[in-house]
């Protein structure tokens, strides 16, 4: 949790899959600040070739086996299959 990616401070990192999860709660990301910001940001480090999958905390609160599905399918397309397996 919370790397440093890119000088970008990132919620969930998985290097193997070159795959980046950022989870958007309401407190710090529903702002039209915070939202020009995660853009911005989510620009950058897709430059750098990494994948940037948003969840919000909602959908992993509402509905946590479809964010999942979503995560495993990411994962899956990365190529990394080791993660992809995982229970």
């Amino acid at each position: 949790m919370n790397h440093l990616i890119e000088g970008i401070e990132v919620d969930f990192f998985l290097p193997e899959a070159r795959l980046i999860v950022e989870v958007d709660g309401a407190r710090y990301h529903d702002t039209a600040f915070a939202r020009r910001n995660d853009a911005d940001n989510q620009a950058r480090l897709e430059a750098a070739g990494f994948r940037v999958l948003r969840v919000t905390w909602g959908q992993i609160a509402r509905r946590p086996t479809q964010t999942a599905r979503r995560l495993r399918r990411a994962l899956i397309t990365s190529g990394s299959a080791s993660y992809a397996a995982a229970p």
